[in-house]
C-alpha cells in the first residue's frame, strides 16, 4: 500500500517500464534516476508510513549511488525521517 504511491515518481526505465522500487518479502528497494527524484520518493514513504503508524528504521537503511558523482544519504535519509516524525505528532 504505501509504495503505490510511489509508482507515478519517475524512477528508471528498464526494458521500457517505469521502475520506482522492487520488493521482496519485508524488504524495499527505492530506484531512482537523479537524487532529487530519490528524495521526493523517500519523502513520499515516510508520509504515507507515518500515516499509517510505521515508522523507517534508520539502523537497517541504506543508500547506494551508482554514479561517478558522491552522494550523502545517510543524512538526507535520517532528515527526511526527522521531519516526517515531526509532521506526524502535530
Amino acid at each position: 500500500m504505501i509504495v503505490r504511491n510511489i509508482n507515478d515518481s519517475e524512477g528508471l526505465k528498464i526494458k521500457g517500464q517505469n521502475m520506482t522500487n522492487l520488493r521482496y518479502v519485508d524488504d524495499t528497494v527505492l530506484i531512482a534516476g537523479t537524487e532529487n527524484e530519490l528524495q521526493l520518493i523517500l519523502d513520499t514513504v515516510a508520509e504515507e508510513s507515518a500515516k499509517r503508524e510505521l515508522e523507517l528504521n534508520i539502523k537497517k537503511t541504506e543508500c547506494m549511488l551508482v554514479s561517478k558523482g558522491v552522494l550523502s544519504c545517510d543524512t538526507e535519509i535520517k532528515k527526511s525521517i526527522a521531519i516526517t516524525k515531526t509532521l506526524s505528532t502535530r
